[in-house]
């Protein structure tokens, strides 16, 4: 699901869930022991940065960081290459803008339409920005504002002329992309075209967070026996 096609009242209520489950996700992680942590954090990651026409493709892992990739942004096909020999699936590439032609805005629309608010803004692109609506994609998010008669957002614009080559070839290529984000944006941002982006795999999801569940019971459990051992010993103890 897009967030262009939710209302400003669904986005906020699954802005809240997603916030609750990353701070869950993020305490019990943090209580796991270490070798716990390495299996269930992907061991390689890459995020492919790009800086006016150059790409850069870069290989993170826990303990460091590594250019593996230099590339014109007008000729991907070595980035494409690497990227197709490593049959990356379970986990998307992200791409980052460094310095890329980023056009932002904040627009005022009456509260009254909010449930509208997307399609309101679309027909709002010409004028709010000097691109045709085709050439261009975009992403917003709501601003915590203090007037209640009006809602306000942030608008992220980008030419896609540049750009969707690479996405075009990645996607021809089945290589799944997580995001596109800006280092100028807010930190949930995603560029990315809804035709491009991963289908959730609900299943895996579901998969994951029992594991991750079981993992945590059984580490409370290792914890807790001696715990409890020790006590009954005590109590023992006591009564003789």
């Amino acid at each position: 699901m897009s967030s262009l096609e939710l209302t400003p009242a669904q986005l906020q209520f699954f802005k809240s869930i997603k916030d609750w489950y990353k701070r869950w996700r993020l305490d019990i992680y943090c209580c796991l022991p270490a070798f716990i942590r390495r299996q269930l954090t992907p061991s390689n990651q890459y995020v492919i940065e790009i800086d006016h026409q150059q790409l850069y493709l870069i290989k993170t892992s826990e303990n460091e960081s590594k250019i593996l990739i230099q590339a014109l942004l007008s000729d991907p096909s070595p980035l494409i290459y690497f990227l197709s020999k490593e049959k990356i699936k379970e986990n998307p590439i992200q791409i980052k803008l460094l310095d890329q032609q980023i056009l932002m805005r904040r627009q005022s629309f009456p509260v009254a339409i909010k449930d509208n608010l997307a399609q309101a803004l679309r027909f709002e692109l010409d004028r709010l920005t000097p691109f045709d609506p085709d050439d261009i994609w975009f992403d917003y998010h709501q601003i915590d504002s203090n007037d209640a008669q009006n809602i306000l957002l942030e608008l992220a614009v980008i030419p896609k002329q540049k750009i969707e080559p690479l996405i075009e070839a990645l996607h021809k290529k089945s290589i799944p992309i997580k995001n596109i984000n800006a280092i100028q944006g807010w930190d949930e941002i995603n560029l990315l075209p809804k035709q491009y982006r991963k289908k959730t795999n609900y299943k895996a999801l579901i998969t994951k967070f029992i594991l991750m569940l079981t993992l945590v019971v059984s580490f409370i459990a290792i914890l807790a026996v001696p715990l409890l051992y020790k006590r009954a010993e005590t109590i023992e103890t006591i009564k003789l």
